[in-house]
């Protein structure tokens, strides 16, 4: 689905972080940035909007990826 097939008002892509001692995301640009060594999982999921509240479909629409932050 491209972008300008819905209206980016009611429907967006929310991201979130297993773990946000090891890795933080940023909800609506999917930044993560690391904060300690360790496993976590990142998620990406679309959801729409009712009232105030970012709603999942049924079934969900999301996938994830798997990361490892390392120390430097």
């Amino acid at each position: 689905m491209d972008p300008d097939d819905y209206n980016t008002d009611l429907y967006a892509v929310k991201f979130s972080s297993s773990d946000e001692t090891k890795a933080t995301v940023d909800e609506d640009s999917g930044l993560v940035t690391g904060v300690a060594a360790g496993a976590v999982i990142i998620t990406a999921e679309f959801k729409y909007l009712v009232g105030e509240a970012w709603t999942s479909c049924t079934p969900a629409i999301k996938d994830t990826i798997n990361l490892t932050v390392t120390a430097s």
